[in-house]
């Protein structure tokens, strides 16, 4: 599994400034799956799952650098493609570890589903994605595997995690040891649960998204600024935001607006109701904050 090849290159040209590293990176596309997804061909069907996810997040991880608008088209239709006609509603993917049709899954449910890595890596090329298009679907998509696959993957007494999230009626869930089955899905896992707070909060040069609502506290060292969000989502659908600040400073806050919501979402600073339309997704509110806020 050599696809993740293109991704360790462009970082190595990031690192150094020198441009044979990008250059390699190239060199090590699969041109049999790269190619026809760059020309928006979906060749998934029937093949192995997780091997392409590295091979995509490496057109991703180049695109900044390399301004190929052919590269990064090809990590937005392989997203596409398998995000919205071959994943399940937990965010999961693929049947002992194989791509099904497209918008074809019922006949897929079996004790094998949704091999545990894909995800891991579907949450890193998503996020690869967002920064490059901060677009809520990134965001959503995001929420619903975290929550519904990535945690279920895992036993809350022991840690042990499942090479595959069986979805199958009366299947159940096998458990593999941390310290004896050095598999790939064990091996993502024990990386994938360090990553949680990295897909929290994102922020361009004037605005802090949040995208996720966990809690957590986030500082912002440029703007002088930290944050700590107090929330027991799932379990209750209230997120208190409370913030300091070394001096009254002007900031954006792009608020997510989940696609789940039965009903407009409520926003109040400091007990006042405030205007609460999204666009894009996303409820925004840029004004002067304060410690205390």
């Amino acid at each position: 599994e050599y696809g993740g090849m293109n991704w360790v290159l462009s970082d190595m040209y990031v690192i150094t400034g020198n441009k044979s590293y990008l250059d390699m990176a190239e060199r090590w596309h699969d041109k049999p799956v790269i190619i026809p997804m760059t020309e928006g061909e979906d060749i998934l069907t029937g093949i192995h799952a997780n091997t392409q996810f590295p091979k995509m997040s490496g057109l991703a991880a180049r695109y900044p650098y390399t301004g190929d608008t052919t590269e990064l088209f090809g990590a937005k239709f392989f997203w596409d493609k398998v995000v919205n006609q071959r994943s399940y509603v937990t965010g999961g993917n693929s049947e002992s570890e194989f791509f099904s049709q497209a918008d074809s899954l019922s006949n897929t449910l079996t004790p094998y589903t949704e091999e545990n890595c894909n995800e891991y890596n579907m949450l890193k090329l998503t996020s690869l994605l967002f920064r490059i298009e901060p677009e809520v679907e990134y965001a959503n998509y995001l929420e619903r595997t975290l929550f519904n696959h990535t945690l279920a993957a895992q036993n809350p007494t022991d840690g042990e995690v499942c090479y595959h999230i069986p979805l199958m009626p009366g299947a159940e869930r096998e458990y593999h040891s941390l310290f004896e089955s050095f598999s790939c899905c064990v091996c993502s896992s024990m990386d994938s649960y360090t990553r949680h707070a990295e897909y929290i909060y994102a922020h361009d040069d004037n605005s802090l998204f949040i995208n996720l609502f966990i809690a957590s506290e986030v500082t912002w060292k440029e703007k002088g600024m930290r944050m700590m969000q107090e929330t027991s989502f799932p379990y209750d659908d209230k997120s208190v935001l409370k913030f300091e600040f070394e001096k009254e400073t002007d900031l954006g806050l792009k608020i997510r607006c989940p696609e789940w919501l039965a009903a407009p979402m409520t926003i109040r600073i400091n007990d006042e109701a405030q205007r609460s339309d999204p666009e894009n997704g996303y409820i925004e509110i840029s004004r002067k904050w304060k410690s205390g806020d």
